[in-house]
């Protein structure tokens, strides 16, 4: 039998009881940890979606301020600035596309987390 083990407080409680509330406590903490980590993801990710609609709508207005859709001797071949423009604004879109994934990856993992801190807590 370890000390810790037979020692035990004027209630009746051993230490090997405070210990494993102690470990439960800690369980607690992190879970609610994930979980704040989770919902922030949660923000950021909604955010970065906002600003990918934001932009796709830009690009759509630009494009019609560069290239009118009644402007028929334009539309036949696309303008210099237009095709830069274009290539800008895809480049942009695709930088958000993979921020997302990134952070819909982050979000997994920190709810991956979130499972195994459970599991050992119920073991």
């Amino acid at each position: 039998m370890k000390i810790h083990e037979a020692a035990m407080t004027k209630d009746g409680v051993t230490a090997e009881s405070i210990l494993a509330l102690v470990g439960v406590m800690k369980e607690s903490h992190l879970q609610r940890e994930i979980r704040d980590i989770v919902d922030e993801l949660d923000i950021i990710i909604y955010v970065v979606k906002q600003q990918q609609q934001i932009i796709t709508k830009y690009t759509e207005l630009v494009l019609e301020i560069l290239d009118p859709p009644e402007s028929d001797a334009i539309s036949k071949g696309a303008s210099v600035p237009r095709r830069a423009f274009q290539k800008r604004a895809k480049a942009l879109e695709s930088e958000l596309t993979s921020q997302i994934e990134e952070l819909e990856g982050l979000k997994r993992s920190a709810e991956s987390t979130a499972k195994n801190v459970s599991a050992s807590s119920g073991q």
